[in-house]
């Protein structure tokens, strides 16, 4: 009876532990993503706006605890975090590179320039 028990006891262990794993997971995930659609709105927001618009905005160095890389190509970026875990995001063309810290956008006749 012992044995069945500490049987049981292992399992529940072991379910709540994953569920607990997972429910990080999708918090760090939520995370991220609001992250890239902050970002990702700033750059669209100044693709819509009229030449010689510009705006400071600040990428931070990490979200609720959770640290990740940010790279860009002229059409899209992307967050890696934890495990090898990206997300991808469309973006208007663009100019220059994001970068963790201070971003300066700016638009010029239709180009949107990161400086």
């Amino acid at each position: 009876m012992l044995g069945i028990g500490m049987i049981f006891a292992a399992i529940f262990l072991l379910v709540a532990n994953q569920l607990l794993n997972d429910t990080t997971r999708n918090q760090e995930f939520l995370a991220m993503r609001d992250l890239g659609q902050t970002i990702q709105s700033e750059i669209i927001f100044a693709a819509r706006a009229e030449s010689g618009y510009q705006r400071n905005f600040t990428i931070p160095t990490s979200v609720d605890r959770y640290a990740f890389v940010l790279g860009n190509t002229n059409t899209s970026f992307w967050i890696d975090y934890s495990q090898n875990r990206r997300i991808n995001f469309a973006i208007p063309l663009i100019e220059g590179n994001l970068s963790i810290g201070n971003n300066m956008l700016v638009k010029n006749q239709s180009r949107i320039i990161l400086q």
